[in-house]
């Protein structure tokens, strides 16, 4: 499906002899093997070359990031500043044979998620590696950092290795190719996937249906109205009113303006990013539930493979941003954010486990600490409260969806909370998180960094909420009026507490 770069209807290049021979299968896999195996060699030698570097005592012998005492290559260095420098050097390589190796693959085996996603895996981690790699040498190689940036890199050529050796043993390169290029797949997916275990997703070896190929967008403002919709706007305006909140008390007041408009242009980029990718990565699902089968994926307007690259970009270009215009960790917590939300949540706990929620909502809460970050440099105390405010806010909001949703989840076969242990139980412990909440939010008024009309905010709506879930326990089921009320009720309910913050910050 989307065929880019591969005929997907057999009138491609060299299909009637006319046009460019296409490479052979052979030599793209071959390409393709190469590229994770010299990715890894670089990484192992980046390691190498930075425990030599640590051995050294060569760790600080730059003390400054990117730069090296202020300059792009210190000629003028000695012995140790070289030993610092090749290490640096040698980490640009791997990261250039990294990318080569994400895109490669993007290119050339379209249906193989399971090792693009490696590949991209690789990538991502390889961003972190260098925020913990700045992050050491600014903060004058504290431990933790320094060992979770050498633990990172042991994951990369982890991850590289396995790519590499998944991608020898399954032969995908061959299949991919053969099964793209051969006649009469027109609106079918090849289905070649080796023995490498793969996501069955509604493009692989599967019929598209005519409508949906007829109802791509083809361009201009229509298909950037798609790409929008792709990054779930609503939500992404709510986690950065978080965000803003998070900035405005950090100051003690209005950000600089500058500083705001980087923080959220990046913040907005990389939970737009995260929600593109688990849109890709949901669309069978989505094509099943009534409430999400109009989404642009599951109606056919968009390319899978289009959707999730956009959802990659934009999350590396919402990363740099917040590194280039906010600093390091503001940069870092949100990628951990992003991260986060595609690896645990999105992939891993949606489908596996009933609390899905409960831990994939620490991905939401994530953008107060980036606002706090990005003004101080830190994350404070004040910050973690804002952390498990909306932490804790997330169960109660999504299950009271789940409850007048419960048919579509039902039928997608997502382990939500009514699906799995029932409606009865849904609302207690609906009631459990919003009463656990509400103490939770009035801690920070003991701060010090809000005063009493914050108190007094989190309180009045803290109990208007909690009644709202007491109504909703005591509604006969199937629950329907009151969830919906909850539902609605806890979106209020956030956007009021941080703008009791903003309003009631003390300076």
């Amino acid at each position: 499906m989307g065929g880019r770069g591969l005929a997907s209807d057999g009138s491609g290049p060299g299909a009637d002899g006319s046009g460019p021979v296409p490479a052979t299968p052979g030599s793209l896999a071959r390409g393709w093997l190469t590229a994770p195996a010299a990715a890894a060699l670089a990484s192992y030698v980046t390691m190498v070359l930075g425990s030599y570097m640590k051995s050294a005592g060569a760790g600080l012998a730059c003390p400054d990031w990117p730069l090296c005492r202020g300059a792009a290559i210190p000629l003028g260095g000695g012995p140790q500043v070289w030993i610092h420098f090749g290490h640096r050097l040698a980490a640009v390589a791997a990261g250039v044979l990294i990318l080569t190796c994400a895109l490669s693959g993007w290119r050339r085996f379209r249906q193989g998620p399971a090792l693009r996603g490696l590949a991209l895996l690789a990538l991502g981690l390889y961003l972190i590696q260098v925020l913990f790699g700045a992050l050491a040498v600014r903060l004058a190689l504290p431990p933790a950092v320094v060992v979770a940036h050498m633990a990172i890199a042991e994951a990369i050529l982890g991850a590289l290795v396995v790519l590499a050796t998944l991608s020898r043993q399954s032969g995908l390169g061959a299949e991919a190719l053969q099964g793209a290029a051969g006649p009469g797949v027109a609106g079918k997916a090849p289905t070649g996937a080796g023995t490498v275990a793969m996501r069955a997703a509604p493009v692989q070896g599967e019929e598209v249906p005519a409508g949906a190929r007829s109802a791509r967008v083809g361009g201009g403002l229509g298909r950037l109205r798609e790409y929008y919709q792709l990054t779930k706007p609503r939500i992404v305006l709510l986690l950065l009113v978080t965000g803003y909140a998070g900035m405005w008390v950090a100051a003690g007041g209005p950000p600089p303006w500058r500083l705001t408009l980087v923080t959220l242009l990046g913040l907005a980029m990389a939970c737009g990013g995260a929600n593109a990718v688990n849109m890709w990565w949901d669309r069978d699902i989505d094509a099943v539930m009534a409430r999400t089968r109009r989404r642009p994926l599951p109606a056919g307007r968009l390319d899978p493979d289009e959707a999730l690259a956009f959802g990659v970009v934009l999350g590396i270009a919402g990363t740099v941003t917040l590194a280039v215009g906010a600093n390091l960790l503001a940069a870092a917590l949100a990628l951990a954010g992003y991260l986060f939300y595609v690896l645990v949540y999105t992939i891993w706990l949606k489908r596996s486990t009933v609390q899905n929620i409960v831990i994939g909502g620490a991905a939401g809460a994530v953008p107060p600490l980036v606002g706090w970050a990005a003004v101080t440099g830190e994350v404070g105390l004040p910050a973690l409260v804002m952390f498990l405010i909306v932490f804790l806010w997330t169960p109660p909001h999504f299950w009271a969806l789940a409850l007048f949703r419960n048919e579509d989840y039902r039928r997608a076969g997502v382990p939500m909370m009514p699906v799995v242990r029932g409606e009865v139980h849904t609302k207690w412990q609906i009631l459990f998180y919003a009463a656990l909440m509400v103490p939770v939010s009035l801690l920070l008024y003991w701060t010090g960094v809000v005063g009493p009309v914050y108190l007094w905010a989190a309180l009045v709506a803290g109990v208007w909420l909690v009644a709202g879930c007491i109504a909703l326990l005591r509604e006969r089921l199937p629950a329907q009026d009151w969830a919906v009320r909850v539902y609605g009720w806890s979106i209020l309910y956030l956007g009021l507490i941080f703008l009791a913050m903003i309003l009631d910050v003390r300076t």
